[in-house]
């Protein structure tokens, strides 16, 4: 009997033991599934803000653009008064970088076109480039960059100073653009060439960038952080490069801007297969030929100074000049020379 007794309650022991392993074997498994659990939704979270980041890029890019095409009426919507004609903008220009984190570009003029007393231009250099933080808005809140604020010092950009509103490597304000000046950009990405500005969304800092420093190498990384005019996408392993790189060419700055300017004249009204002017004289060489005709866009009669136009319009003649004396008064010192030289 005692034997019996005793073989059950070594029996009970064991089943015990059994209950309690099991119920370890359930708490550490759920602590593992848990744990792993809260480590994927956490993965999850950060490659849905990583993505988040990438969009916001692409369509900063698409701002930049819009921003370029819109210039004169964005510019004219911030300004009090009437502006002088040299401190108007035409299209095609980009904003200064932000330099300092304050959210607005650094171009060293208030938004009357006014140099700011005691401000440093820090928007173009001899390099023809420069390098900062995109903008939050322009100058007057009246355009914005960037959709979300936070984490703005995140979005960084590089631009050709030609193509900013405000340079250092220029005695005037603003340079001429038109599609055939510049000739050609000043920036590359991987090797390509006729860049005319990189965006950066700069990831998680790596090891040895502080991000309370605004400097580019605490953000940008190997060769994006080197201050020259070469940029790459790809430049290095994840621990030592994870900037996400997109650009501009100028064959989209350039589509972008003559989507404005230019218009391909179709009109045909003596039916003879050849597009006419007004008084159904021929154009042979213009009109239907999927050609941009600039010498049909943009013709601004009453204003002889108007950023799209080489020269002057002569008051009381049907048409603007032809050939173009720089010496002459009725020429348009501060346009842009999209107006072709010879439009007739």
């Amino acid at each position: 009997m005692k034997i019996m007794q005793k073989h059950i309650g070594h029996q009970s022991k064991q089943r015990g033991f059994i209950v309690l392993l099991i119920m370890m074997m359930l708490v550490v498994g759920a602590a593992v599934w848990f744990g792993t659990i809260s480590g994927l939704r956490a993965q999850n979270m950060q490659i849905q803000m990583h993505n988040m980041h990438i969009r916001e890029l692409h369509q900063i890019k698409q701002k930049m653009l819009t921003f370029a095409v819109m210039q004169p009426e964005i510019y004219y919507s911030e300004i009090s008064g009437s502006p002088d004609f040299d401190e108007i903008p035409g299209i095609g220009y980009f904003p200064c970088p932000d330099k300092n984190g304050n959210g607005l570009p650094n171009d060293g003029f208030d938004i009357d076109g006014i140099p700011i007393a005691g401000v440093v231009n820090n928007c173009g250099s001899s390099d023809g480039f420069v390098t900062g933080i995109v903008p939050i808005k322009s100058s007057d809140n009246r355009y914005t960059f960037v959709d979300n604020p936070i984490d703005s010092n995140l979005y960084w950009f590089s631009v050709d100073s030609r193509f900013v509103t405000s340079n250092s490597i220029s005695t005037h304000r603003f340079l001429p653009l038109n599609s055939i000046s510049p000739a050609n950009a000043n920036l590359t990405v991987d090797g390509r060439n006729d860049i005319v500005m990189v965006l950066f969304y700069a990831g998680d800092p790596l090891v040895g960038q502080n991000r309370s420093s605004l400097s580019q190498s605490n953000y940008l990384d190997q060769g994006n952080a080197d201050d020259d005019e070469n940029f790459f996408t790809k430049d290095g392993a994840p621990d030592v490069f994870n900037d996400y790189v997109i650009s501009i060419t100028l064959e989209e700055w350039r589509a972008a801007v003559l989507s404005r300017v230019s218009k391909d004249v179709t009109k045909d009204d003596d039916g003879d297969g050849i597009a006419d002017d007004d008084n159904n004289n021929d154009l042979p060489d213009r009109g239907g030929n999927n050609v941009p005709d600039l010498c049909e866009s943009n013709r601004v009669k009453d204003n002889a100074n108007h950023w799209f136009n080489r020269c002057a319009f002569i008051a009381g003649s049907a048409d603007f000049i032809g050939d173009c004396d720089l010496s002459a008064l009725e020429d348009n010192f501060n346009g842009q020379n999209w107006h072709e030289f010879f439009c007739e």
